[in-house]
């Protein structure tokens, strides 16, 4: 009985842990490295000291190891009998770096590139962006770069962009317009209402209409760029005939920018309204969303002189 009692203390003294900065005592099942104890002159095999503490006494034959926790600032990774626990020595002071993981006992402080960098031969470089006609594939990560494929036939890509991926063509029919021109790798297919499609011929109002699409053309890119209210509210207060439920909802399915989901509602809500869409439009809707200075600016933006 008395044997039995004597184990059980043993058991129980190698497997305290005390509050950081006191020593540690290991449990006996850690890994071991051999020690000559210089008062017996026995070889030893010692219990290595776990992760977040450094060696403070080796054992003898008679006491265990005995770790202590390891200081602010300071850790170890592995086990260890190291006498020192390692100094946090990274900073996160490279350009386009930042601190992903403070410092603790157990490892040092880990750095991570920002958004939009990838980590490259200890450089944080610029994710790559896809040109035109390429769409992203697999999206940057701190650690790997963007990767671009080239458009599939029925898909696009009109931007240079590192986040937008290969678009499908805009299918025409399921928008109750008529088919106009077929889309490439580089553009998306072009509808028109067949209601207010005309053949081309010399008019007075040729150049006026040109310029009209121009500035059409900069309020829809300026507005994507800037509209700050959700593009479904924005969407509703267009005037005139309403983009259709099933385009919208196709829209809002997308893995697309938001940017881009503004831009895809703007045209087609110019498809459906052929003529009759213009930047007056544009402004009446944003003036209804709560987007006044927006609305100012794109009215000066766009402005319109008869040739």
């Amino acid at each position: 009985m008395a044997a039995l009692l004597r184990s059980a203390v043993v058991v129980i003294l190698t497997t305290v842990l005390f509050v950081a900065g006191e020593p540690v005592q290991n449990v006996t099942s850690s890994p071991k490295f051999k020690y000559k104890d210089p008062a017996s002159g026995r070889r030893l095999l010692c219990d290595q000291c776990p992760p977040g503490t450094r060696l403070k006494d080796y054992c003898t034959a008679n006491s265990p190891t005995v770790c202590q926790v390891c200081p602010d600032n300071h850790f170890t990774e592995y086990y260890n009998w190291e006498p020192e626990c390692r100094y946090c020595n990274e900073f996160c002071g490279k350009p386009n770096q930042k601190v992903s993981e403070e410092c603790t006992t157990t490892h040092n402080r880990r750095c991570e590139c920002i958004l939009g960098f990838f980590l490259d031969l200890e450089i944080c470089r610029a994710h790559r962006r896809c040109p035109r006609g390429h769409g992203v594939v697999r999206k940057g990560t701190p650690n790997s770069d963007v990767v671009c494929r080239r458009c599939k036939q029925g898909t696009f890509s009109d931007e240079t962009s590192n986040t937008v991926p290969c678009r499908p063509h805009r299918n025409c029919t399921a928008l109750g317009l008529t088919f106009k021109r077929h889309g490439s790798r580089h553009r998306d297919a072009i509808c028109a209402d067949s209601q207010s499609e005309e053949t081309d011929r010399p008019n007075n109002s040729s150049t006026t209409q040109t310029i009209e699409d121009d500035n059409l053309r900069k309020a829809v890119e300026y507005v994507a760029k800037n509209l700050s209210v959700r593009w479904q509210k924005f969407a509703k207060n267009l005037p005139g005939k309403k983009v259709p439920r099933r385009v919208l909802k196709k829209i809002k399915d997308s893995n697309s920018s938001r940017r881009q989901r503004v831009t895809e509602v703007l045209t087609a809500w110019v498809e459906v309204n052929g003529k009759k869409a213009d930047v007056k439009g544009i402004e009446k809707a944003l003036r209804r969303s709560g987007q006044k200075e927006l609305a100012k600016r794109v009215g000066k933006m766009c402005v319109y002189k008869a040739a």
